[in-house]
């Protein structure tokens, strides 16, 4: 198989891409890694559809049914979609990474590459058959009876069961995969009249024919399958597709292998096969009950043991490709010790430069300023009600000196010794008109408001209870 280039390589979203898995004619297959919160991660498998068919409508509606199917299909036995990406205008399904193979990889690593009927005369066992084929009809019949959230029945036919979709994991149980051209009632893409979609060896005469196309139809596929895990080789011959269809629509199939190598087991595989519909098993669950009676299955133990010898080596060296990939990743990714000791040297200088920025000003709420302007303005209109009130100007001695300790000398005051701003203000608002600025006034000019002559001030301060400096 080709490499992935580093470009397809690419991750997409919280999914981690690591090599390819497969290719198909919708598109490649890609183990992954996704990561999420707390450490979270898991392995996926992202199912990328070929960029030349994104611009198909048709396809990309294919690709969103597969999608919007398998998300309501809840079983042990089908490999459901998880999550749909939109990466760029490609499409991307992530499904449930399963550790196993195809059945159709199972099967060619028991054939010789120099002896095209070696299948045939190695065969599966029995009871390894009957397992596989039991994993693949209950899968069919939870898919069968699936409903939508709404709880109304999604008649999903899958429409192209196979040994392909068939996925043998190593814990031996066989997952139905691929739902890309199923029909559902409801399905946004529509098959074009004319167009014949799936394997055309595995395929229902009503198929070929393009009439109504139900549940049987699958049946109808998984008897062939169990043709060939019995015989080894498919049931309606080799050569072209013409002539596998021409047998197909005539119902010319030989059985005599079948009988020879499992006769309990042949008459299930013939009515599977039969031509008309109505002949078939009516449901999955109705076949699957019809193989149980006849082989007794496998233990998903022996499956397992079967897988190992088979294809052992290669999951070996797929797990060794994980967990180098892993560690690749690892390894580009920042030591968070050194990144902490980083932290550590850049600490001070954060610590600098926080000190060296003036701090702050808290600011205060509107509320406690309102209250602090509303104390101020309260306070001045108590200061200046007893000013009012008690406070009197009073004329100077100018005949008095002032001793000052420079020698004995006097000199006269020159200058009136007032009472701070407040008091002047308000004692020259208490000037009566027509006086002159700057004037004595006496105590009997000022006007006797109550409580005046009561006050312990008079018009001689040298009177004054309170001395002077």
């Amino acid at each position: 198989m080709k490499r992935a280039s580093e470009a397809d390589l690419l991750d997409i979203g919280r999914y981690e891409l690591f090599f390819e898995l497969a290719t198909g004619g919708m598109g490649r297959v890609f183990v992954a890694r996704q990561l999420g919160d707390a450490g979270f991660e898991r392995l996926v498998a992202l199912k990328r559809v070929h960029p030349h068919l994104v611009s198909d409508p048709e396809v990309y509606a294919m690709a969103s049914d597969e999608a919007r199917l398998s998300a309501l299909l809840h079983h042990p036995n089908i490999v459901p979609v998880i999550d749909v990406v939109d990466a760029k205008g490609e499409l991307v399904l992530v499904m449930e990474y399963v550790e196993g193979v195809s059945l159709a990889s199972l099967l060619r690593a028991r054939t010789s590459s120099s002896d095209a009927d070696a299948r045939a005369s190695d065969p599966l066992a029995l009871p390894l058959v009957s397992r596989i084929a039991l994993d693949a009809l209950r899968g069919l019949a939870a898919a069968h009876d699936a409903r939508d959230l709404n709880g109304e029945p999604l008649e999903l036919v899958h429409r192209d069961v196979s040994p392909q979709n068939l996925l043998v994991g190593v814990d031996g149980t066989t997952r139905l995969i691929d739902f890309g051209i199923a029909r559902a009632e409801g399905r946004l893409a529509l098959t074009k009249t004319g167009v014949i979609k799936g394997k055309v060896v595995y395929m229902a005469p009503e198929r070929l024919e393009e009439k109504a196309v139900d549940r049987r139809a699958d049946l109808f596929a998984v008897g062939a399958v169990l043709y060939e895990l019995v015989c080894g080789s498919w049931a309606f011959g080799a050569g072209d597709e013409a002539a596998q269809m021409s047998r197909i629509l005539l119902g010319d199939i030989d059985f005599a292998l079948v009988r020879e190598r499992a006769p309990s087991l042949a008459p299930v595989i013939e009515r599977a096969l039969a031509r008309r519909p109505a002949d078939r098993f009516d449901s999955a669950a109705e076949m699957a009950r019809a193989v149980a009676l006849a082989i007794p299955p496998a233990e998903p133990g022996e499956v397992r043991e079967v897988l190992l010898a088979a294809k052992g080596r290669e999951l070996d060296t797929r797990r060794e490709r994980i967990a180098k990939a892993i560690s690749e990743r690892l390894a580009a990714e920042p030591d968070p010790i050194e990144a902490s000791s980083a932290d550590e040297v850049a600490a001070p200088a954060k610590a600098a430069r926080a000190t060296s920025e003036p701090p702050r000003p808290r600011r205060s709420a509107p509320w406690v300023v309102a209250l602090g302007l509303g104390a101020l303005v309260v306070n001045a209109v108590g200061w200046y009600s007893l000013t009012r009130r008690d406070v009197v100007s009073t004329p100077v001695d100018k005949s008095a000196s002032v001793v000052t300790t420079s020698g004995p000398s006097t000199k006269p005051l020159e200058t009136a010794v007032t009472q701070p701003s407040s008091v002047a203000a308000a004692a020259s608002a208490a000037i009566p008109p027509g006086s002159t600025t700057g004037a004595p006034v006496s105590a009997s000019a000022l006007p006797r408001a109550g409580g005046l002559e009561a006050s312990p001030y008079n018009g001689d301060l040298r009177k004054s209870p309170y001395k002077r400096p």
